[in-house]
């Protein structure tokens, strides 16, 4: 399998979205507010994880809640496996991408095994009675193991809110995994090729914070982590324009 490591980032913008009914933002776009959205994405243990998790979804005690997360993550008791952020303009529509290229193969030419004598048949242990060939790779696609952020904002007319509209996705490669294109019973002969193993994880999601507050956007069982969580936690923060 090959695998070409290719770090990207991309930030984009595009077109207008309000989520308040004062439209007044959306037409000042030279002096619109400008927001940094961030998220954190914490892998905590799912032992022992009710009590935050609870305090991260109450609005009186999630300040406190996300400073323990920060505490468990230098510990050493949570692990950051992502930490997208972009600043934006109210109103707009941004995106924040960070991934590595992976190529592999889908399609293959199987592999054989040509025994020369029939006592090669019936052992295939000598090298010189028998030509193999390893599958051959015929086809090859590429993914995008990373995490995209995408992103629209619109700011309230006091400065106080943002709406946000926003989809996260995080693609983990997981391992390679071999698969058997040919095989030969008798001498145990087999010819495999690597595949590799993708999990997904994906919030979408439309919702309204303070400046500078946190918010939890999710939260779900670890599908490359056995006894894990995955948290979401969101920051939005209406700050001067630079």
């Amino acid at each position: 399998m090959k695998r070409l490591f290719l770090p990207v980032l991309v930030l984009a913008r595009l077109t207008a979205w309000s989520g308040f009914a004062d439209d007044s933002i959306r037409t000042t776009r030279v002096t619109a507010p400008h927001v940094v959205v961030e998220v954190q994405m914490v892998v905590i243990p799912q032992e022992g994880a009710a009590p935050l998790l609870r305090d991260l979804q109450d609005p009186g005690k999630v300040e406190d809640a996300a400073e323990r997360v920060q505490r468990m993550l230098e510990a050493g008791a949570a692990r950051l496996i992502g930490w997208p952020m972009v600043e934006t303009q109210s109103g707009a529509h941004d995106v924040s991408v960070s991934y590595e290229a992976m190529q592999y193969a889908t399609e293959y030419m199987a592999g054989y095994l040509d025994l020369k004598t029939a006592e090669a048949a019936a052992t295939a242990r000598l090298p010189d009675e028998r030509t193999e060939m390893a599958a051959v790779p015929t086809y090859l696609e590429t993914r995008n193991p990373g995490v995209i952020l995408e992103v629209d904002s619109t700011v309230s007319p006091d400065g106080r809110q943002v709406a946000l509209r926003l989809k996260l996705e995080r693609l983990h490669f997981r391992q390679a995994n071999k698969l058997v294109t040919a095989e030969y019973e008798k001498s145990g002969w087999k010819s495999t090729v690597e595949q590799p193993d993708f999990t997904r994880s994906t919030v979408a999601t439309s919702v309204t914070v303070k400046s500078g507050r946190h918010v939890l956007l999710g939260a779900n069982v670890a599908p490359d982590a056995p006894g894990m969580l995955e948290l979401f936690i969101l920051r939005a923060e209406v700050v001067a324009e630079p």
